[in-house]
């Protein structure tokens, strides 16, 4: 099972055991965990109540992404996605948080980007 499914399947596993539906969980993450979190929830197939990424970003070329959340349908296209990130991160450049957020803007997401110092 591949992080992504993983990562689908716990979302099932919780919102059933607490009786959420999937449009009031949030999914997040921080650094790599970020990446996972857009990679995962946009590739949902319910909508989320929101996701969040920190010091994240999306691993994929735009073309792959589109490709992968259109094969998942536009559960979460109005999601709103919440991305932060240090100007000075020395592990993951802050360049890729600002491709991302361009990139899944100009795929119709409702993401906004904040940078500190």
């Amino acid at each position: 099972m591949d992080s992504k499914t993983y990562i689908h399947s716990l979302i099932e596993e919780h919102t059933a055991k607490l009786s959420l539906p999937a449009h009031r969980a949030i999914l997040g993450g921080f650094s790599q965990g970020g990446a996972l979190s857009l990679t995962a929830g946009l590739s949902y197939p319910h909508r989320l109540g929101g996701i969040f990424s920190l010091s994240g970003y999306l691993p994929l070329h735009k073309d792959r992404a589109q490709e992968l959340f259109t094969a998942a349908g536009d559960a979460n296209r109005k999601t709103p996605i919440m991305m932060q990130h240090g100007e000075s991160d020395p592990v993951v450049n802050p360049l890729f948080g600002q491709m991302t957020e361009v990139g899944l803007r100009d795929l119709g997401y409702d993401v906004s980007l904040q940078t500190f110092r």
